[in-house]
């Protein structure tokens, strides 16, 4: 089960990664 729950570190490091 995946929890849709993202913290801001997690969505910027997330986000940070994909975008580079």
């Amino acid at each position: 089960e995946e929890k849709k729950e993202l913290s801001e570190e997690e969505l910027s490091s997330g986000l940070g990664a994909l975008f580079g």
